[in-house]
């Protein structure tokens, strides 16, 4: 019966570590991902139109609302589970960034603060990248 207990909290724990610790936060949070954000590298000879246009797809994808779009610069938020998450991509040269400026709800204060949800950022990483592999220009 102990045996049984501890796998099931075992499991609860490996579920919880799965599903929550990929959120940063903190006052710095935001700072500190932003300095090293996540990267996807443009293919080459891409025109930036076409690089928006991806940027693009890959928020509405995930059902991020765009705010803002120029050549070479896309802002969406999305506001989901306590989030505030604001992402804007950058392309500069070669690259495109994902940049974060997102807030949490904390449940007990109900005031907001920094916060980085790294899975979602990651998730919009893969789907760019793999819209990138798929373009006629790899």
């Amino acid at each position: 019966m102990k045996q049984l207990l501890a796998i099931s909290l075992l499991s609860l724990f490996g579920l919880f570590v799965i599903s929550g610790c990929n959120t940063l936060r903190g006052s710095d949070a935001a700072k500190d991902y932003n300095e090293d954000p996540l990267t996807v590298s443009v293919a080459s000879g891409m025109p930036t139109a076409e690089v928006t246009t991806l940027m693009n797809q890959v928020f509405q994808g995930r059902d991020w609302t765009v705010i803002s779009s120029e050549p070479g610069r896309v802002v969406a938020e999305l506001n989901h589970r306590g989030f505030k998450a604001q992402a804007t991509m950058v392309q500069t040269g070669d690259k495109i960034q994902i940049l974060s400026n997102s807030e949490y709800l904390s449940p007990k204060s109900g005031e907001y603060s920094a916060a980085v949800p790294y899975g979602w950022l990651e998730n919009l990483q893969k789907d760019l990248n793999r819209m990138m592999a798929r373009s006629v220009y790899n």
